[in-house]
């Protein structure tokens, strides 16, 4: 009995410390956005991760390259998207995406005067 309990806590043993090591390796490995990024794109449609109503993926012009090439915050970077693709995601809705771009500028302006906790 003390022999086959040996048995099966040896390979148990070895795993966990497989695990542990590998666990190890993947902690002390730097963390390379542009490859999440790329395991990402490659595993969504062109319509998830680059949608023409923003630019498409071919376009340096697309929006999120630009928002994050300026470095604009959450509201601004909103304001921003909303007034690229009003009318262009969906023609009937495009009063809706200047008003929805007009909050996330008067949010940001509101929060800059401290007219608004965040």
């Amino acid at each position: 009995m003390a022999a086959s309990r040996k048995r099966n806590t040896t390979p148990k043993l070895h795993t966990a410390k497989r695990r542990s090591a590998r666990r190890q390796t993947i902690r002390r490995r730097p963390l390379n956005a542009q490859r999440v990024i790329e395991a990402i794109d490659d595993q969504r449609s062109d319509s998830v991760v680059h949608p023409e109503h923003y630019g498409g993926g071919e376009n340096p012009y697309e929006i999120i390259k630009i928002i994050n090439a300026v470095g604009l915050n959450f509201n601004r970077g909103n304001a921003f998207k909303y007034l690229a693709r009003a009318g262009k995601k969906n023609p009937q809705k495009a009063i809706e995406d200047l008003e929805k771009a007009i909050f996330y500028l008067t949010y940001e302006k509101e929060l800059l005067a401290g007219e608004r906790d965040v």
